[in-house]
């Protein structure tokens, strides 16, 4: 019989002494980032910590990738308290953040509950999560992090997939979208292929991390032009600089993945696509779809992932203005 190991808590001061100089660095690594995403069910792209908010500072800034919004994350490695209400309030209203996430050793019941409320009387505009942060090891290994939602909108089973607060259905559009997903993330499980799918949804497309904040593969059904696409997104602060680096294999990445790929820079994002003509609104080529999707996410995937994790930014900074310099 195999003998099985006891888990055991590691008290959070052990790893990190210091809330500002320990915690929060560490929360804002691409890979933490990332494991906050799963457990949310948000896809987040990490844009600053310690933002200035009046005479005070903001822990972390992420962007939902899904819509673009702000989320505000403020964290401690102690119990709640009274004063983080206030400032997280604050830091909200300022920011314009629609998603707020609490991250505490522990969230005591009283606030809690003014977590649960805030997400009854502000349904609508913003949301509220409270996450409770646990350290945990086996025997001689290291201590790895466990995340808790003790608290989280009302309606987040629906809203996380679409649903709108209101109840009100979804089109027949993305009623399809959401059966064709359904059966896609099933479509994964049953197969042997590494790819690591998100909840399904009421929207055209799906998400795939590639291990690095900021870039992030999609898998696209598009019916106005009858046609699915993959595509490498590469997010806000830094798409330029990453889309500079990879353009500069073009030739060799679209020999690793077989076809020409379209190549788009632009100003807020860009991307690198590939797309092929079948209608996703036609139910019995789905299962083609789905397979075109698995074997080009993992071609990507594999192309693109190690590309990513070697590229320094602050090696292809933004070209000089050339008529700039003439002047």
């Amino acid at each position: 019989m195999t003998e099985l190991k006891r888990l055991e808590p590691v008290p959070l001061r052990d790893v990190w002494e210091n809330e500002r100089t320990d915690f929060t660095p560490w929360l804002a690594q691409d890979e933490n980032i990332e494991l906050l995403s799963e457990v949310l069910d948000i896809p987040l792209v990490f844009e600053s910590r310690e933002e200035s908010v009046g005479d005070h500072w903001a822990d972390l800034v992420c962007t939902d990738t899904t819509d673009q919004s702000t989320v505000l994350i403020e964290n401690q490695i102690a119990p709640t308290n009274h004063a983080h209400i206030g400032q997280i309030l604050t830091y909200a209203a300022n920011l314009r953040a629609v998603t707020i996430v609490w991250i505490a050793e522990r969230i005591k019941d009283d606030h809690r509950a003014t977590i649960d409320w805030l997400n009854e009387v502000t349904r609508d505009s913003v949301r509220f999560f409270a996450l409770e942060i646990e350290l945990w090891k086996i025997g001689s290994c290291g201590p790895a992090p466990k995340f808790n939602v003790v608290s989280k909108p009302n309606d987040w089973a629906r809203t996380a997939r679409g649903t709108s607060v209101n109840d009100k259905p979804p089109s027949e559009a993305l009623s399809k979208h959401f059966r064709f997903w359904t059966k896609f993330v099933d479509h994964v499980g049953q197969s042997s292929s590494p790819l690591k799918t998100r909840s399904p949804r009421h929207q055209h497309y799906m998400q795939f991390s590639i291990g690095k904040v900021g870039a992030n593969l999609s898998a696209v059904r598009l019916n106005m032009e009858r046609a699915v696409r993959v595509q490498l997104v590469l997010s806000r602060h830094t798409h330029g600089a990453f889309f500079r680096a990879l353009q500069a294999e073009a030739e060799q990445i679209d020999d690793e993945i077989g076809h020409e790929l379209d190549w788009n820079p632009r100003s807020t994002r860009s991307s690198i696509d590939l797309a092929v003509g079948m209608d996703p609104a036609v139910e019995s080529n789905w299962d083609e779809q789905m397979e075109w999707f698995v074997d080009n996410l993992e071609a990507f995937d594999e192309t693109f992932r190690d590309r990513i994790a070697r590229i320094n930014p602050e090696d292809w900074p933004e070209p000089e203005d050339e008529e700039a310099d003439d002047d």
